[in-house]
């Protein structure tokens, strides 16, 4: 495809959250079902994921995409990790997918006009997720 991702060099092993859209509509599903609003926070997150699961996920599949790693003294340097065993421990049972989420993501900026007009889907989704494509 002829792409070139952007990666910041300090950030390929930080960890995000991930929230794959269909664990948070099962969750907010559990909760209503369940009738859980007693105040307390319990964390809804799929999976930790560091920058660099999040490059490959996107570049593996895609032979035509490079990457380049560049340096910034903008980029936040902490890494953010949830827990969420006190929702496990509820009985939610996460089932969603950091790779196949951001796959079917990238399929459907395909599909659409979702995005800038000058962005590739996998530049879109990189955005999104907190990384800059180029």
């Amino acid at each position: 495809m002829g792409q070139l991702l952007t990666v910041w060099r300090t950030a390929s092993n930080l960890r995000r959250p991930y929230l794959d859209v269909r664990d948070e509509v099962d969750a907010l599903l559990f909760i209503v079902g369940a009738q859980l609003f007693d105040g307390r926070i319990c964390n809804v997150v799929t999976k930790n994921a560091t920058v660099k699961m999040m490059r490959d996920v996107i570049i593996l599949p895609r032979p035509g995409v490079a990457t380049r790693c560049v340096g910034t003294a903008i980029l936040g340097r902490l890494s953010y990790t949830i827990w969420n065993e006190r929702f496990k421990n509820l009985g939610f049972d996460f089932r969603g997918s950091l790779e196949q989420g951001m796959l079917e993501t990238i399929d459907t900026l395909k599909a659409s006009s979702v995005g800038r007009a000058s962005e590739t889907p996998a530049t879109a989704v990189v955005r999104c997720a907190g990384l800059r494509g180029t």
